[in-house]
């Protein structure tokens, strides 16, 4: 399982379903620590913050780490036009 939820850095909590996942056997737990961050910090600037969406432009430079590949796959799904 991995997720978010307050106090994850606890040893017990106690978080919804909803926020939490089954760990794919391909993911390391290393992976899996930070990929909840990652995206939630990648969907926070776009959708909230730059309030992007279909026919928006989002240049994504160096999308080769944890945050560019969440970029690039939050930007997509959002209907944006990608340039790398």
């Amino acid at each position: 399982m991995f997720g978010l939820g307050t106090g994850c850095l606890g040893h017990v909590v106690y978080v919804p379903a909803g926020l939490v996942a089954i760990k794919p056997r391909h993911l390391s737990f290393e992976a899996s620590a930070t990929t909840p961050t990652v995206y939630t910090t990648v969907i926070n600037a776009f959708e909230s913050g730059a309030g992007l969406g279909p026919g928006n432009r989002v240049l994504i430079h160096a999308g080769t780490g944890g945050v560019g590949l969440a970029a690039l796959s939050v930007s997509r799904s959002l209907g944006c036009t990608v340039a790398v």
